[in-house]
């Protein structure tokens, strides 16, 4: 015997969803006044109430939960037809997206905030990129320097994943917002993805992969911090993770600040001019070169089929929600950094939420 599944409300959720997101993309500017900074702030504030007080990834078990669900309807689906399953599995992820774009996805299309710090393209020349190159190895040389003695030695990072939080949910933020991170259920997973850390998007907690080096752990959880206050763009997430951890008090934290910067902008710099990037390498002291070598042989480890199909896939991803560069909008923090270098690295306050 087979159930029948009524169809008008799954064509209704469906055009509602397509027709929300088209709407949205044409008006960042709405999304920027009402959505982001009026309704987002009261969903943030009544799921931080709720979630954050808990030690545990309470959105880690609600996948599991919901994997657990997909295992028991894929038995109970031998009772209904094939017509019924797919449209059940259809309105099963209509409702999916539409609770992933309206609890925190729409920030995707608020206003950039390149726009919103009138960054023009004639701003980002060469020469600058060679400048803020310079500036974070000076940085990260003195910051090795004030951490070890010697500058053939590693920094030995002396906090946990759990200290690294503690350390950077008081500390000053754009929006103002106490937020907080928590670590994954999955890091192995994660590991082998190739994810430091993602923003639950249903519970809004900040999950931190706890197997990754400590050298990435502060500006990891201040990039999901970021997401935590309604920055849904990986490069300005990322830039105000820097910002976040590069005026923390702590060397250590300002450390791997700087040396998160300084490995992009670099990269980029070697790009375009591989004789300034040799020179810059040159300065650069031993010990932070094997610092360097050592984060890439420790990502090398898990390389795997896998990562690039979730790569592929959050690639796609990200265009689909407004993001051009896809999974290479990580690198376009450079642009911004850039700027914040010229602008002497300030805090832009006047970007915040609300929350």
């Amino acid at each position: 015997m087979t159930k029948a599944v009524p169809l008008k409300p799954i064509i209704a959720i469906t055009g509602l969803v397509y027709g929300f997101l088209h709407w949205a993309k044409k008006h960042p500017e709405w999304i920027e006044s009402h959505y982001s900074k009026i309704v987002y702030p009261l969903l943030f504030r009544g799921r931080k109430w709720f979630f954050q007080s808990l030690d545990t990834a309470v959105g880690d078990g609600l996948y599991l939960l919901f994997f657990l669900l997909f295992i028991v309807g894929c038995i109970r689906a031998l009772h209904y037809n094939l017509r019924s399953v797919f449209l059940i599995v259809t309105l099963c992820l209509c409702l999916f997206f539409l609770w992933f774009e309206l609890s925190w996805g729409v920030n995707y299309y608020r206003l950039p905030l390149e726009q919103k710090m009138a960054i023009s393209a004639e701003e980002r020349t060469a020469d600058d990129l060679y400048s803020t190159t310079l500036f974070l190895a000076q940085q990260t040389n003195a910051l090795h320097h004030l951490i070890t003695s010697s500058a053939d030695e590693q920094v030995a990072f002396p906090y946990s994943l759990e200290e690294f939080i503690g350390l950077l949910k008081y500390t000053a933020s754009p929006s103002g917002v106490t937020t907080n991170a928590k670590a994954s259920w999955y890091s192995t997973p994660l590991l082998y993805a190739g994810f430091s850390g993602y923003l639950n998007p249903f519970t809004l907690e900040a999950q931190v992969n706890a197997k990754i080096p400590p050298l990435q752990m502060p500006v990891t959880i201040a990039h999901e911090m970021a997401h935590q206050e309604g920055y849904a763009a990986e490069n300005e997430a990322s830039y105000i993770g820097f910002l976040r951890t590069f005026h923390h008090p702590d060397p250590y934290i300002r450390y791997a600040s700087c040396m998160f910067a300084l490995r992009h902008c670099f990269g980029a710099l070697n790009r375009i001019n591989a004789d300034d990037a040799k020179y810059i390498r040159q300065t650069l002291s031993p010990g932070i070169l094997t610092e360097f070598s050592n984060l890439y042989a420790f990502w090398e480890k898990y390389k795997n089929p896998l990562r690039t199909y979730t790569k592929k896939s959050y690639d796609k991803f990200l265009k689909a929600n407004g993001q051009q560069q896809g999974i290479q909008s990580y690198s376009e923090v450079v642009r911004l950094l850039i700027h914040g270098y010229c602008q002497n690295l300030e805090i832009p306050f006047q970007f915040g939420n609300n929350l």
